[in-house]
This record gives structure tokens, C-alpha cells and sequence, in this order.
């Protein structure tokens, strides 16, 4: 706020031309400060730094240069050391001071009271502050009234002129922005070196909406043409949210959504094999036949409950089909999908529809090399079935391809699942022995109470949810935290380190958690730059990663529960047999591939997780907004939406992370060699 007089009924306000200047109290003169407050007619007013008197109030005499401020309104003007305001012409007629020439000090007189009484200064005020606005005085005279309206009456013409001003300007650059727009329209303005200039400073993406929009402007509706990426584009947006699609044509021209659900109409989606994917391996391995090696996966996604009428086919769709597979009772009403997934790596009738899948996909000239499920009992009977056997005593991990008898096929326990299996299963009994050592869930929980408590973090990402597990019991990223090596590390340092006697014996504890933490990192090696556990194997480590795994394997084999029971025996076996399976599934398949005669030059185990199949199923989720458990039709609709574009990402709250790049189902792609085995 600027400066402003704090005489009576004066408004002068400090601003640059005025030719006025404005001077502050003598403040450390408190006498002297009193005679200003009953010149200024000011008696209650306690004055601050901030508060100032303007020049109008002085005379030339009471400044060091004899000259008055509006006589030279560009220099810098002080008063005198005693000067003292004497010019009020706002004041009452019974306060004027008639002016004279400064002449010797008066005679002796009586002192008035109030000059007996100063007024004290105060530091502060509570009533009164710089910007108060409640009591201003006014002026005292119709005169004065009518000189303050007149010059307010000015500033606002003033203001009201150069709101117009900038009103016309405004008015001007509109009206030019919109003469150019339309020459940019009417004649092709762009040329080929600006494209060229375009691709060089923007993004592909954002240049191919540009050029888009350039083939398009002097085309009808029915003659436009779109090119591959930008379908892709289109696909994608209208996957995503139909409402935005349709406004952002209003600005860009893209597809109608008709031709959209066109396009996607065209695939079939009907339960059973999906015939344009087995063609598309097809082409694929024609070129590069070293995709042909992969990993079959399946999984169940929970539908809708629900009978729905398809005006496609004209009949109501939500029972059990199995495809080639009829149903026993055409009334059950389905209740989840059964998916099954090919991933490279470069129920009543599950069994049977997973060896037809299989011989078909045989015959087409792919190698499978393992089938990967979670550790459910039904898909613990399926392998059964096939002729693997999860008994500890007899374990066996693969079993012949029915297409061809002279190659095995390995059965795959996914490694996410089976780690939080394990967690549960040691939260759950608390207390577990190898070889008469305890192992007990109790120190993690004192881990978590020492860090909470105290305020500490020991490098490790232990929470109170973490300790809670029963509320996100499906969430990984949770069990693999609490079952990591930083928490054994923790550990360690308050027993070693600090000494702490609520520690003492956790030795065998720490060592369960690591092994499991490095089961998992040998499971779940996801990138070819890995280091430590997490590196993939290859020639030069495959036999240690042997070593270390059958080692891992053992101390499984050798834990047992309070009872003396074995855990891989017990009623929450599925854990510890399930990576027991695994691991001979995965050195087997590493071995294959890293010594066939044309051998990979490294094996990532991510490849034979099921993280893939989880995106899918959070691809199909998203397509549905809040509706996480679509029914029948919609799950097929939104299959539709996702094969013909694959760019579609799994949401932020699904159960995996997305890693890696992903790349477009139908058309051909070319991968470079360093990615020549892993797709």
C-alpha cells in the first residue's frame, strides 16, 4: 500500500510525480513528536515509523534548503532539526494558525496542560494501524469536499480511459490472429522444409497429429485417410475414455467412433482359441524362428454374475462356453474367465483345453517350454493330471508334450504368488524350525515397534501394514518387502550391533528371510543389466545359480512347523512345494536355451512369471472404469479393444508394475538382436 498523510483531513498519497515528499516522525525526540501531534490535530494518535506528513503541511523556512518541495519537486528535500508542521488548511476555523515569519524564540509564558502532560508515545497501538479505515476524517468544508470529489472524479476518468485503451488492443490482436488463421486455411501455406522443421523440433507423436492435420484439411469426411499410428492413437484414446475422444475431434481430425467399433468388430472373440493371434505367431515365426521358444500361462478373472442379451448374435450370452468344449448343463451360469497367454521368452475341463492348446500351437511350429499358473489346488490337480506330481518325496516338473512325445514340458508355480504364500504361512504359525533352530515372525514385529516408537529407519520399508498383512494379503509388493534382506539386516545390527536381549536367537530368522529374498530375486530377474541375485543367468554363472537354487531348495525340504511336520507337507504346503516344482522347471528350461545349438546369450526368469497375464487382466479391468468384474460381453469387448491396441497400460493400482516397453499385437514387428529371445 503506498504512503499516505496522517494529518487531519488531509489525503495526499506518496506517488512518483506528485511533486509532494513525505517525512517521517521525529520519533526519537519525544518531545518534539508531541508538538507535531497537536499541530496535526492528532491527540490520540500514536505514530510508528510507517506513519509520515506530506510537504503541504511545511513551509519553505522549515527545510535546510530554504526551497519547498513544489517549488523542486526532483531533488531530495530534509527539514530542519525543530522543524514542526504549521500549514492545515483542512483544519477547523478555531485551529488555523495564522503564518508568520520564523523570528527569535517567544518570551517566557505559561506552559498549557497539555504541554505539562505530553502525550506518551506507545510503542503499538491495537486500535490503530497504518491502513485504517473506520474513522477517516473528512473534509471540513463544502470547498474541500468538492476539490477531493473533483480529483477522484479524474483518477477514475483516468482509469476508465485506459481500460478502453486495452479493451481496443486486445480487440486488434484478436481480429489479426483471426485473419491469419483463415489464410493458413485458404491457401497451403506450409511447405515441405517446415514439415522437415516440425519433425526435427517436436516429438513423433505430436508430429504426426501435425501432418495429420495438414493431409487432411482440404478433404471431405468421406475421402480422409489415416495412417497406422494414428489408428493406433485413435484406438488407444477411445479405449481409455469415449467422452474424450469425442471431444477432442471437435479440434483434431480423427476416426469416427463408428469406424472404431467397426475395426474392432471385425475380430472374433467368441470363447475358445483366438484365431487371428495363432496366425499372427504363425507369420511371426516364419521370419524369426527364434521366437518360436515361449512359456504358456493361464489364470481365471472373476465376471459378473449376470445374463445379458447380445444383439449381435441375437441370443442372451452369460452361461458357462467352453468353446469346442460344451458345457454338461446350459443353465450355469458363468463366473470367471479362463485366460491362457503365450509369453516369449526372447477347472472341470482345464486340462483338456490346455493339451488341445497346446498340440495346436505345436503343430503351428512354437516350442513351448513351460505352462505357468499360480498354486491354486485346481491348478495343482491340473498339473497332476498332466503326469506332474508335487509330492515332495517324488517330485516331478514336467510331463510329455501331447503333440510330441520327444519334448517335456515343465509345469511353473508363479513366483509372486507362491512369496506371498509364504508370508502368510509364517505370519500365520509365527514359529518354524530348521534343523531344531527357531524361526519366528515375533522379531519382525519387535523390528516394526523399535522403528515406530523411536522414530528410526533401519534402511528397510517395514510399516505398520507390512505387520497387518490380513488387510493386503493379495498385495506382492507387501511380501516381498517384509521378506527382504533389509529387513534381515535390521535385524542383525540390533542384535549384533546394538545388543539388544529382545533379538537374541533371531540368527535362523534372518536366514530364512534371506533365502526366500534371494529365491525370489532368482525367480523374478527382469532385466539383462541386473547385478547381484537379480543378474539373469547365462553360461558363466548357470552352475552356481544350480548350486545355490538346489540349496534353497533343500533348506525348504528340511523346515518343518511346531508339530515336527515338514512344510512342504503340511497343510500350507503350496507354498514350499510350489517352489520346489519350480525350481527344477527353471534350471531345466535355462539350461535348454543356453545350450541348444542356437543358443540365447541369457535367460530372463520374469519371462516365465505371470505378471504378463496380471497386466492383461488390469488392461480389461480399466476398460470398465469402477467396474472391476465385467460380465461376459464386456470382457469381450474390451479383449477386442486390447488386440487391436496393445499400448493400453495396466492401472497404477494394479498388483504388478510395468517394466518394460509394449508393443502393438497385429502388426509386424522387427525386434533388434539384443531382444531376439525374450519378445
Amino acid at each position: 500500500m503506498p504512503e499516505s498523510c496522517c494529518c487531519f483531513g488531509c489525503f495526499n498519497v506518496r506517488q512518483k510525480g506528485s511533486g509532494l515528499s513525505f517525512h517521517k516522525f521525529p520519533l526519537q525526540n519525544p518531545e518534539l513528536v508531541n508538538k507535531w501531534l497537536i499541530k496535526i490535530s492528532q491527540e490520540n494518535f500514536s505514530p510508528s515509523q510507517h506513519h509520515v506528513v506530506c510537504s503541504d503541511h511545511f513551509i519553505k523556512d522549515d527545510y535546510i534548503r530554504g526551497i519547498h518541495p513544489s517549488e523542486d519537486p526532483t531533488s531530495r528535500h530534509d527539514l530542519l532539526h525543530q522543524a514542526i508542521p504549521s500549514v492545515f488548511p483542512a483544519h477547523p476555523i478555531n485551529k488555523q494558525v495564522i503564518l508568520q515569519k520564523r523570528r527569535a524564540p517567544p518570551k517566557l509564558r505559561i506552559k498549557s496542560e497539555k504541554e505539562e502532560n505530553p502525550i506518551p508515545i506507545k510503542k503499538s497501538c491495537p486500535g490503530i494501524t497504518d491502513h485504517s479505515y473506520i474513522n477517516i476524517p473528512m473534509p471540513s468544508t463544502p470547498e474541500a469536499l468538492r476539490d477531493k470529489l473533483k480529483k477522484t472524479q479524474e483518477k477514475l476518468d483516468n482509469k476508465r480511459k485506459e481500460l478502453k485503451a486495452v479493451k481496443q488492443k486486445v480487440k486488434r490482436q484478436e481480429i489479426k490472429i483471426s485473419k491469419l488463421l483463415n489464410e493458413v486455411k485458404e491457401q497451403n501455406l506450409i511447405t515441405k522444409n517446415e514439415i522437415d522443421l516440425f519433425q526435427m523440433n517436436f516429438g513423433e507423436k505430436t508430429f504426426q497429429l501435425i501432418e495429420n492435420e495438414v493431409n487432411q484439411k482440404d478433404k471431405n469426411k468421406y475421402g480422409q485417410r489415416y495412417s497406422e499410428e494414428l489408428k493406433q492413437f485413435a484406438v488407444t484414446l477411445h479405449f481409455h475414455s469415449a467422452q474424450a475422444y469425442e471431444f477432442l475431434r471437435q479440434y483434431l481430425h480423427l476416426p469416427h467412433p463408428g469406424t472404431i467399433r467397426q475395426w474392432s468388430a471385425s475380430l472374433n472373440c467368441q470363447p475358445g482359441f483366438l484365431s487371428e493371434v495363432i496366425d499372427h505367431l504363425k507369420r511371426m515365426i516364419l521370419d524369426r524362428p527364434e521366437f518360436r521358444h515361449c512359456c504358456l500361462m493361464f489364470d481365471a478373472m472373476a465376471l459378473k454374475k449376470e445374463v445379458v442379451y447380445d444383439p449381435k448374435f441375437g441370443n442372451y450370452a452369460g452361461f458357462v462356453d467352453c468353446g469346442k468344449f460344451q458345457p454338461s448343463s446350459g443353465d450355469t451360469l458363468t463366473t470367471e474367465a479362463l485366460v491362457f497367454m503365450l509369453v516369449g521368452l526372447t477347472g472341470q475341463a482345464q486340462h483338456e483345453i490346455l493339451k488341445m492348446l497346446i498340440i495346436t500351437l505345436t503343430e503351428d511350429g512354437l516350442h513351448i517350454h513351460g505352462v505357468v499358473c499360480d498354486g491354486s489346488y485346481a491348478n495343482k490337480g491340473t498339473a497332476s493330471k498332466l503326469g506332474c506330481s508335487t509330492d515332495p518325496d517324488s517330485i516331478e516338473h514336467r510331463f510329455k508334450n501331447p503333440a510330441n512325445p520327444e519334448q517335456t514340458i515343465s509345469f511353473i508355480f508363479d513366483a509372486c504368488h507362491l512369496i506371498q504364500l509364504v508370508r502368510n504361512c509364517f505370519a500365520t504359525l509365527q514359529t518354524v524350525y530348521h534343523e531344531d533352530r527357531q524361526i519366528s515372525w515375533k522379531f519382525i514385529e519387535k523390528l516394526n515397534e523399535i522403528q515406530q516408537n523411536d522414530n528410526l529407519n533401519l534402511v528397510n520399508k517395514l510399516k505398520a501394514k507390512h505387520i497387518q498383512w490380513k488387510q493386503h494379503k493379495m498385495n506382492v509388493k507387501l511380501a516381498v518387502q517384509t521378506m527382504s534382506s533389509s529387513v534381515a539386516d535390521a535385524i542383525d545390527f540390533l542384535r549384533e550391533d546394538l545388543g539388544l536381549p529382545n533379538f537374541a536367537g533371531s540368527e535362523e530368522t534372518t536366514e530364512f528371510i534371506r533365502k526366500m529374498d534371494k529365491l525370489f530375486d532368482f525367480m523374478n530377474s527382469k532385466t539383462p543389466c541386473g547385478k547381484g541375485y537379480k543378474k539373469p543367468m547365462n553360461l558363466s554363472n548357470i552352475d552356481i545359480r544350480r548350486e545355490q537354487l538346489l540349496d534353497i531348495k533343500k533348506y525348504i525340504s528340511e523346515s518343518y512347523d511346531a508339530t515336527g511336520q515338514p512344510l512342504c507337507k503340511g497343510r500350507r504346503k503350496t507354498a514350499f512345494d510350489g517352489f520346489m516344482i519350480s525350481i527344477d522347471s527353471v534350471l531345466e528350461i535355462s539350461q535348454f536355451l543356453l545350450r541348444m545349438p542356437q543358443p540365447f546369450r541369457y535367460v530372463l526368469t520374469f519371462k516365465m512369471s505371470q505378471d504378463h497375464l496380471e497386466m492383461f487382466f488390469s488392461r480389461i479391468c480399466r476398460r470398465g472404469g469402477w467396474n472391476n468384474n465385467p460380465n461376459c460381453l464386456q470382457f469381450k469387448w474390451s479383449l477386442r479393444a486390447t488386440l487391436l491396441k496393445n499400448s493400453i497400460l495396466p492401472s497404477k493400482n494394479a498388483n504388478i508394475i510395468v517394466e518394460e516397453p509394449l508393443e502393438t499385437v497385429f502388426p509386424e514387428t522387427t525386434p533388434s538382436s539384443c531382444t531376439s529371445y525374450k519378445q
